[in-house]
């Protein structure tokens, strides 16, 4: 009996279809999803991301990935302001640990050549800022080069600190 999927597993009509185009109807697939008024469907976010996210929206995104964001966008506004008061009034100050954040991410600006996507003046005080503000609200955790690497995909695509460290909070709990 033929089977109507190629060796590849995949299906004659989806080999045909070229990268970029696969790539624009991954991104309408996302950008429908995101743009509900009321509920944000999350399992078929979920569903879409496994096959990857666009670079433009990965960060909003990961948002409702990681929970930050609520599925019920009727409070949505008001959810983001409550982070942004919770985030504002966390101590950002840590001598000892920013030194350390400050060289790791020069460090990871080297290593990974990421100076295209971070500005080398104010990434380094977004890491600051929010590694050490995780680290402030969970002393029972050491500072470790690695929460620069963990805290890097969230300073890149996402625009607000307070979604940063909302994000990079969620992460590191789970991990």
């Amino acid at each position: 009996m033929s089977s109507p999927l190629s060796s590849s597993g995949s299906s004659p009509s989806r080999q045909r279809t070229s990268p970029s185009l696969r790539s624009a109807l991954a991104r309408e697939d996302f950008v429908e999803l995101l743009e509900s008024e009321v509920f944000i469907d999350v399992n078929k976010l979920r569903k879409c991301a496994r096959h990857g996210i666009p670079d433009e929206l990965r960060g909003e995104v990961w948002k409702f990935l990681l929970g930050v964001e609520k599925s019920d966008r009727s409070n949505e506004f008001t959810q983001r302001r409550a982070r942004y008061e919770s985030y504002r009034e966390i101590d950002k100050e840590n001598v000892d640990v920013s030194k350390r954040v400050r060289g790791e991410v020069n460090r990871y600006l080297l290593r990974t050549k990421k100076e295209g996507l971070l500005d080398s003046h104010t990434a380094p005080a977004i890491f600051e800022a929010v590694i050490c503000a995780y680290l402030n609200c969970n002393n029972h955790i050491e500072y470790v080069p690695a929460l620069v690497q963990i805290c890097a995909p969230f300073v890149i695509t996402m625009k607000a600190e307070y979604d940063v460290y909302s994000c990079f909070e969620r992460l590191v709990d789970i991990l």
